[in-house]
């Protein structure tokens, strides 16, 4: 008897132990570390600070350069020391149980040669008149921007604003669809702080310098503005005919010179940028296939700076139509082609674009520049893309009865689209390592559910998306700092009839 009731004893001690075993990592004790990389080299210095902590609560970060302390939000951020020194660097988090602080050292060295960097007004953009061949669609004289930034780094970002290639689009009456010229939006509204891209959202993103997620907030930054209808690549007059308004059955000419402006801007580029360290190349909607067409020529002239692009809202789905209706509007082989790579040659036997063409430009440019980081941005319904692919399927209904028809795109060709889209992703990765993909159900219409929405790269909700765990700013820290990086993905899609609904019940164009 007393052995049966010594066993169950210490079997009823064993599972009370587990039991306060269990409890015990249920809920662990406080803790934080920071991480910073790199923690030495020349001034300027970038250093990213990745943070570890199992608590909430708020974050308080001390350079320990002899700044005041600044607060700081999830788990990166970055900052640059400016001057020579050993430095300790300390987080502190306050929680509702406990005061948390852990310390990093950082050691920065002299730079040991000055390079040749731009001489810009401080905190200021500064706009450049180029002239010679330069223009927009309208022949109105095109401007670029510019602004310092603390180092040896370069963002370029080329606009977004449409595209026309036939009398419908690119009518100057009511079914244009394209920006005519380069005041249609420019930095100096920036800095109003109330310029509405869209109609709904202010501008931030890569242009919120205040914000220390932001990972090229220290950056020079050249702004390539677009009014040429080509994307950025073009180099021909054309003369359309006008289909409506007061001038209907005129001649039309359209100047699409984007390739002339882009070109004006680069060289100035060339001249004051020596030897730049690094260079990420963007763009928004056309401004995406402008930053995509241009990054060969840019690492090609700058071979030993690390070149990195996110093309932002440009996944390239095209038809047939299009290249023959319209895309030879442009010239662009004589544009802003890179002939110079050998699959590109268009002299090379059997050279003709298809409707792949998009993908075929990313996988060689990989392959000619290995070492490049190539990458794109896309929204799982982007209802902007779907509303251009409409425009080349020529979905067309005279919706509001005055004989003028407008683009409605059809359920096939929205399903299409969303069909191509990730499929065009995955191709261009399976056969060029160095590119990668960030899609999103990041949405216009405040409804969080569909993936509508289009561009992201200046919109404050860029330190908002977040997929599969991997938030949108620190995927692009990841690409800009030369780290390990993975295609992110939705982890739930939603089927295709709640985008097409979303679409239905809203068109909207909103470049």
């Amino acid at each position: 008897m007393g052995k049966r009731f010594n066993h169950f004893y210490l079997l009823c001690l064993a599972a009370a132990l587990l039991v306060i075993s269990a409890c015990s990592e249920v809920a662990p004790s406080p803790s934080l570390s920071f991480v910073a990389s790199p923690s030495s080299g020349e001034a300027p210095l970038e250093v990213i600070f990745d943070v570890t902590t199992s608590s909430t609560g708020t974050f308080s970060f001390l350079p320990g350069d002899g700044s005041a302390a600044l607060s700081v939000e999830g788990s990166q951020f970055s900052y640059v020391y400016e001057k020579a020194g050993n430095y300790t660097a300390s987080l502190s988090l306050k929680t509702e149980t406990a005061d948390l602080t852990d310390d990093a050292s950082i050691s920065v060295s002299q730079a040991s040669k000055e390079v040749k960097l731009p001489q810009l007004e401080a905190d200021a953009w500064t706009q450049f008149y180029p002239g010679g061949d330069t223009r927009c669609s309208d022949g109105s004289e095109y401007s670029y921007y510019a602004t310092p930034g603390k180092l040896n780094k370069v963002v370029i970002d080329f606009q977004g604003g449409g595209a026309c290639w036939d009398d419908y689009s690119c009518s100057r009456g009511a079914t244009g669809t394209y920006a005519r010229n380069v005041l249609w939006m420019s930095p100096e509204t920036f800095e109003s702080g109330d310029i509405n891209f869209d109609g709904i959202r202010d501008v931030g993103g890569i242009y919120d310098r205040k914000d220390l997620r932001n990972p090229v907030k220290d950056w020079y930054h050249v702004y390539v503005p677009y009014c040429t209808a080509d994307v950025h690549w073009g180099n021909a007059d054309h003369v359309y005919t006008e289909i409506a308004g007061p001038n209907k059955g005129k001649d039309n000419l359209i100047y699409h010179r984007g390739a002339i402006n882009a070109g004006a801007v680069l060289n100035w580029v060339y001249d004051n940028f020596e030897a730049p360290e690094d260079i990420f190349i963007t763009g928004c909607s056309a401004g995406a296939y402008g930053s995509m067409m241009w990054t060969p020529h840019i690492a090609k002239h700058y071979p030993n700076a690390r070149i990195h692009l996110m093309a932002d809202c440009g996944a390239g789905v095209v038809n047939e139509a299009f290249l023959t209706g319209g895309f030879d509007k442009w010239n662009v082989l004589e544009g802003a082609w890179p002939s110079f790579i050998p699959s590109l040659d268009p002299g090379q036997t059997g050279f003709k674009f298809s409707t792949t063409f998009i993908n075929d430009l990313y996988i060689s440019i990989a392959r000619a520049f290995p070492s490049a980081k190539l990458s794109q941005f896309n929204t799982m319904g982007d209802g902007n893309q779907i509303f251009y692919y409409a425009l080349m399927r020529q979905d067309f209904q005279d919706t509001n009865n005055d004989g003028l028809d407008e683009v409605v795109p059809s359920a096939a060709t929205m399903i299409d689209w969303l069909e191509r889209m990730p499929q065009s992703m995955k191709t261009i990765e399976a056969k060029a390592s160095n590119f990668k993909s960030y899609l999103s159900m990041y949405d216009d219409n405040n409804d969080l559910s569909d993936g509508t929405g289009h561009c992201i790269i200046f919109r404050p909700e860029f330190f908002d998306v977040e997929e599969s765990g991997k938030p949108l700013y620190e995927w692009l820290s990841d690409l800009v700092n030369n780290r390990s990086l993975q295609s992110v993905e939705p982890a739930y899609v939603p089927p295709y009839d709640t985008i097409i609904k979303s679409r239905l019940d809203g068109q909207s164009l909103s470049w």
